[in-house]
């Protein structure tokens, strides 16, 4: 996705904040095109760990202490990835796994909020190891856990305008424009499930009430699908 490209989609917050209007999270929706209101996704079926404090796990007669790592998985090959595992020995591999344990379990985003939601894509990075490539005048980043990518980013070396991407077992589940600070969360099924945008009535980042269809349609269509041109660079 090239600087023209990327401009190109600051056109998306003029359409949800409006050109010296108050912004879609106080007005109402006068447009006959239909729109959407964003609700919150219930990701009872597909949830992953997001406390990576160390928990001890008893098995029998024994106890380890280990770090619930990584998104969500399908341990018990149910077909559901509800499971989450986990790392005794500190080396980023997972070493066991907790099976739908319910009570070490939290929704897989917090979107109450912009800061519940940056502060779920930063546990859910976690420690991962990043790559760097530099062409042209683009940098690329791809930050690993495993061998699998959990968080990827595109942006310009001198205006530092791009889009910030982030996985749970390959899905996009955030993306976020840098420029602005423009935020979008996904479910596995690529559905925008909340946006945040920067109200200037308050100055601060706050979630959408609605999004029109047409710009619904170019989120889940065009921008989330920028990570595939990162991918390209590094041959994933």
């Amino acid at each position: 996705m090239k600087y023209a490209k990327i401009l190109s989609l600051g056109l998306v917050v003029f359409t949800l904040l409006g050109c010296n209007q108050p912004p879609l999270a106080s007005q109402k929706n006068t447009s006959s095109e239909a729109s959407n209101t964003l609700e919150k996704e219930n990701y009872s079926r597909r949830k992953v760990a997001t406390n990576v404090e160390n928990k001890t796990i008893t098995q029998g007669k024994e106890s380890k202490t280990g770090k619930l790592i990584g998104g969500a998985f399908d341990c018990d090959n149910d077909g559901k990835a509800d499971d989450s595992r986990i790392d005794y020995d500190g080396d980023g591999i997972p070493d066991d796994c907790l099976v739908n344990n319910e009570d070490e379990i939290e929704p897989l985003i917090d979107e109450s909020s912009y800061e519940t939601v940056m502060n779920s894509l930063q546990l859910l990075a976690g420690d991962c190891k990043e790559t760097q490539k530099i062409q042209e005048n683009f940098k690329y980043t791809v930050c690993k856990l495993g061998n699998k990518p959990v968080k990827a980013s595109e942006s310009h070396n001198e205006l530092g305008d791009g889009l910030g991407f982030w996985f749970v077992e390959g899905k996009v589940i955030a993306v976020q424009k840098f420029h602005t600070g423009e935020t979008f969360v996904f479910n596995f099924e690529g559905n925008l499930t909340s946006a945040f945008a920067d109200n200037p009535n308050t100055g601060k980042f706050e979630k959408l009430k609605s999004i029109p269809d047409k710009e619904r349609k170019f989120i889940e269509e065009t921008l989330r699908d920028g990570y595939k041109d990162i991918f390209k660079v590094f041959n994933l």
